[in-house]
Protein backbone atom coordinates (compact mmCIF):
# COMPACT_ATOMS: atom_id res chain seq x y z
CA UNK A 1 0.00 0.00 0.00
CA UNK A 2 1.42 3.39 -0.94
CA UNK A 3 1.62 6.13 1.66
CA UNK A 4 -1.56 8.18 1.71
CA UNK A 5 -1.87 11.81 2.62
CA UNK A 6 0.65 13.91 4.48
CA UNK A 7 2.95 12.07 6.85
CA UNK A 8 2.94 13.80 10.25
CA UNK A 9 5.29 11.65 12.31
CA UNK A 10 6.07 8.13 13.47
CA UNK A 11 5.06 6.81 16.86
CA UNK A 12 5.97 3.57 18.60
CA UNK A 13 3.06 1.65 20.09
CA UNK A 14 3.88 -1.54 21.98
CA UNK A 15 7.19 -1.68 20.10
CA UNK A 16 5.63 -1.29 16.66
CA UNK A 17 6.42 1.79 14.53
CA UNK A 18 3.26 3.47 13.26
CA UNK A 19 3.11 6.20 10.63
CA UNK A 20 0.57 8.90 11.44
CA UNK A 21 -0.85 10.58 8.33
CA UNK A 22 -3.34 13.33 7.57
CA UNK A 23 -5.71 12.25 4.80
CA UNK A 24 -8.73 13.69 3.00
CA UNK A 25 -11.73 11.46 3.59
CA UNK A 26 -14.44 11.69 0.92
CA UNK A 27 -17.63 13.56 1.80
CA UNK A 28 -20.98 11.88 1.56
CA UNK A 29 -20.04 8.61 3.25
CA UNK A 30 -22.89 6.89 5.05
CA UNK A 31 -20.86 6.81 8.29
CA UNK A 32 -18.51 9.67 9.11
CA UNK A 33 -14.89 8.59 9.53
CA UNK A 34 -12.41 10.82 11.35
CA UNK A 35 -9.55 8.35 11.60
CA UNK A 36 -8.44 4.77 11.16
CA UNK A 37 -5.97 2.36 12.72
CA UNK A 38 -4.48 -0.20 10.31
CA UNK A 39 -2.47 -2.93 12.06
CA UNK A 40 -1.46 -4.56 8.76
CA UNK A 41 0.09 -1.41 7.25
CA UNK A 42 1.07 0.04 10.65
CA UNK A 43 -0.67 3.35 10.05
CA UNK A 44 -2.99 5.77 11.73
CA UNK A 45 -4.87 8.07 9.40
CA UNK A 46 -6.53 11.26 10.61
CA UNK A 47 -9.02 13.37 8.67
CA UNK A 48 -7.25 16.52 7.48
CA UNK A 49 -10.58 18.38 7.47
CA UNK A 50 -11.05 17.99 11.23
CA UNK A 51 -10.08 20.86 13.49
CA UNK A 52 -6.87 21.06 15.54
CA UNK A 53 -8.26 19.51 18.75
CA UNK A 54 -10.35 16.90 16.98
CA UNK A 55 -7.29 15.64 15.06
CA UNK A 56 -5.40 15.15 18.31
CA UNK A 57 -8.21 13.41 20.15
CA UNK A 58 -8.77 11.23 17.06
CA UNK A 59 -5.09 10.23 17.09
CA UNK A 60 -5.43 9.12 20.73
CA UNK A 61 -8.65 7.31 19.85
CA UNK A 62 -6.91 5.36 17.09
CA UNK A 63 -3.97 4.58 19.39
CA UNK A 64 -6.46 3.06 21.83
CA UNK A 65 -7.87 0.93 19.00
CA UNK A 66 -4.32 -0.31 18.43
CA UNK A 67 -3.93 -1.16 22.11
CA UNK A 68 -7.36 -2.79 22.05
CA UNK A 69 -6.49 -4.95 19.03
CA UNK A 70 -2.96 -5.93 20.01
CA UNK A 71 -3.77 -6.69 23.64
CA UNK A 72 -6.96 -8.59 22.88
CA UNK A 73 -9.31 -6.15 24.60
CA UNK A 74 -12.26 -6.92 22.34
CA UNK A 75 -14.65 -6.43 25.25
CA UNK A 76 -14.11 -2.66 25.03
CA UNK A 77 -16.80 -1.06 22.90
CA UNK A 78 -16.21 1.75 20.45
CA UNK A 79 -18.03 3.99 22.94
CA UNK A 80 -15.52 2.94 25.66
CA UNK A 81 -12.56 3.76 23.39
CA UNK A 82 -14.13 7.10 22.52
CA UNK A 83 -14.72 8.01 26.18
CA UNK A 84 -11.19 7.04 27.28
CA UNK A 85 -9.53 8.97 24.46
CA UNK A 86 -11.65 12.09 25.06
CA UNK A 87 -10.94 12.12 28.80
CA UNK A 88 -7.20 11.53 28.33
CA UNK A 89 -6.91 14.26 25.68
CA UNK A 90 -8.82 16.77 27.83
CA UNK A 91 -6.75 15.90 30.91
CA UNK A 92 -3.43 16.32 29.07
CA UNK A 93 -4.55 19.51 27.30
CA UNK A 94 -6.12 21.15 30.36
CA UNK A 95 -3.21 20.37 32.67
CA UNK A 96 0.02 21.49 30.98
CA UNK A 97 2.05 21.31 34.21
CA UNK A 98 1.03 17.67 34.67
CA UNK A 99 1.70 16.89 30.99
CA UNK A 100 5.16 18.45 31.19
CA UNK A 101 5.93 16.52 34.41
CA UNK A 102 4.64 13.28 32.90
CA UNK A 103 6.74 13.54 29.73
CA UNK A 104 9.99 15.02 31.00
CA UNK A 105 13.17 12.96 30.93
CA UNK A 106 14.34 11.32 34.14
CA UNK A 107 17.19 12.97 36.02
CA UNK A 108 20.71 11.88 35.16
CA UNK A 109 22.21 9.57 37.75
Amino acid sequence: MADRGTKLFKINLLGMPLSVNLVDYPDGEEEEVYGTFDSYNLTIEIDSNSNFHHQRSTCLHELFHGIQEWLGLAHLSHKDVYAISQVLYATLKDNPEFTQWLTRSPPQE
